[in-house]
């Protein structure tokens, strides 16, 4: 008993610490967007904007997992797969406890691949780097080209999961590191955390909708555990809601500033 009291104590320590720190960088997410637009304008709309991509406008998505891309960005990449590269910076081996590792990246390939014609998005491959470890894995990491990129797409960094969280890290330290653009700017999306606030946003119509559901539903490896799909969907149809629209995948956009700021 003494001993289950202790691990009891150690725990809520834990969870305790865990929820100050989510809860300050959340301030922080919600003083950098209110101070870099006039909220409280009566003269300025600060309605959430669609996302306009150009004849020769780059984006690249970058999911830790293989599905992240198509729960966050379904509609981005099936909108607008031409100007797409996707890149998944993890081998998928930990998806599964229960398949053999060698077997379950095979299987995430797949389903990647799958996915991605769906949506027509030619341009995309794997970093391979092992789950949970991204955090040590700046080296690889390295290795990614942004120096023609006109939007980054990452996981909400307040995801609580590591590979998601990490992302940023290995970011801003690329961004640091790296020539890009002075216009380049930044976008969350949302897979397992919703964002506090949002910007921008792409437009579901019926037929993307459907098809986001069925790339989503390609990976079955995962949505085996729980259905993605429906969950998902029912969050864009919120969404949908501040903007007047049937559904709408949210994003929030920052400068390459606002993003070291931020964290």
């Amino acid at each position: 008993m003494p001993k289950l009291t202790y691990l009891m104590r150690r725990a809520l320590t834990l969870w305790k610490r865990t929820r100050i720190a989510s809860d300050f960088i959340a301030r922080r997410l919600l003083f950098r967007f209110f101070a870099s637009v006039p909220v409280l304008s009566l003269q300025e709309s600060v309605l959430p904007k669609p996302i306009c991509v150009n004849a020769d406008t780059r984006l690249l998505i970058l999911a830790p997992h293989s599905d992240d891309e198509s729960i966050g960005c379904g509609g981005l990449l099936a909108t607008y797969p031409d100007h797409c590269e996707v890149v998944c910076l993890t081998d998928g081996a930990r998806g599964d406890p229960n398949i053999p590792a060698h077997q379950l990246i095979a299987m995430r390939e797949s389903e990647l691949a799958n996915s991605m014609a769906l949506a027509g998005v030619q341009n995309f491959r794997y970093l391979g780097i092992p789950d949970q470890s991204l955090t040590d894995a700046y080296t690889r990491f390295s290795d990614l080209s942004v120096a023609n990129v006109d939007m980054i797409f990452i996981p909400n960094f307040l995801d609580q999961h590591p590979d998601h969280k990490a992302v940023t890290w290995l970011l801003q330290r690329l961004l640091r590191e790296k020539a890009h653009r002075s216009s380049l700017q930044i976008a969350f999306y949302e897979v397992w955390g919703t964002l506090p606030v949002w910007n921008g946003f792409v437009d579901l119509d019926a037929a993307l909708r459907a098809k986001k559901k069925v790339m989503i539903d390609c990976f079955v490896s995962q949505t085996k555990h729980i259905d993605y799909a429906h969950r998902i969907d029912c969050l864009n149809v919120y969404r949908g809601i501040s903007v007047g629209k049937p559904a709408v995948e949210a994003y929030l956009i920052l400068s390459v500033d606002d993003f070291f700021n931020i964290v």
